[in-house]
């Protein structure tokens, strides 16, 4: 089942993906990836499509994001990664994207296998990054505030959250339309911190924020959104 941290990684791949690819280490500052329509390359069904990169003429990249381990979705990591190379005929980089150390599984097979009932079966390598050791320091460059509201998941922990917070409020506070739509990246920041920390942390965290004017506004802003206590329970 497809969760709200799976529609928030979506729409960062879609619209940002020179800015997903540099965050996951994955390409360097300047590159232009080439999205894949791989639902319609390899005729698969709408709802078990991941996500797929053309990495100039060189390789391709291919990464699924999840909070917990899925039993159906991450075999077919390999399953993908054995079609793009017979289609392509390029080096295929396969991706588990680890959004959370909370829900995280303790150990990971060295290999990923894809395997049918009769006895058709797949082995590919692949590659784990885990958003809680990746340095947040590119959310804070120029031109990258859409990765703001994932900072709550990545390196540094509750310094780095309001740092991103503070961030955020400037956005707001820009003569003219922000470059960003500010409402929207509070409502993600508020609900995927809700995959670190629990709602007690996050109250308590929040009314701390309170206590400094600079962020009062976008701290209202997290406590008026509906349900925002629960999220942390909806993960996928």
């Amino acid at each position: 089942m497809k969760t709200p941290y799976d529609g928030r990684f979506k729409l960062l791949a879609e619209e940002f993906p020179h800015l997903l690819l540099r965050l996951l280490g994955i390409v360097e500052p300047g590159c232009s990836p080439e999205p894949i329509d791989i639902l319609r390359e390899l005729h698969l069904d709408a709802v078990q499509v991941d996500h797929v990169y053309h990495i100039g003429d060189e390789r391709m990249v291919h990464f699924e994001a999840i909070t917990g381990w899925h039993a159906s979705r991450v075999p077919r990591l390999a399953l993908y990664r054995f079609l793009m190379k017979e289609k392509y005929k390029l080096p295929v980089s396969s991706y588990l994207v680890l959004m959370s150390e909370k829900y995280a599984p303790r150990s990971l097979p060295a290999r990923i296998v894809y395997a049918e009932d009769d006895g058709f079966r797949i082995e590919a390598p692949y590659h784990v990054v885990k958003l809680w050791e990746i340095d947040p320091g590119i959310a804070f460059e120029p031109g990258c505030e859409p990765l703001l509201p994932w900072v709550p998941l990545l390196k540094g922990g509750e310094a780095k959250f309001a740092e991103a917070t503070l961030a955020i409020e400037k956005l707001a506070e820009r003569q003219g339309h922000p470059p960003f739509p500010v409402e929207a990246m509070v409502s993600n920041l508020a609900a995927l911190a809700a995959l670190r920390y629990d709602k007690d942390e996050i109250r308590r965290f929040l009314k701390k924020l309170q206590e400094d004017q600079d962020v009062q506004r976008c701290v209202h802003g997290y406590l008026a959104l509906p349900g925002w206590e629960s999220r942390g329970q909806d993960r996928g």
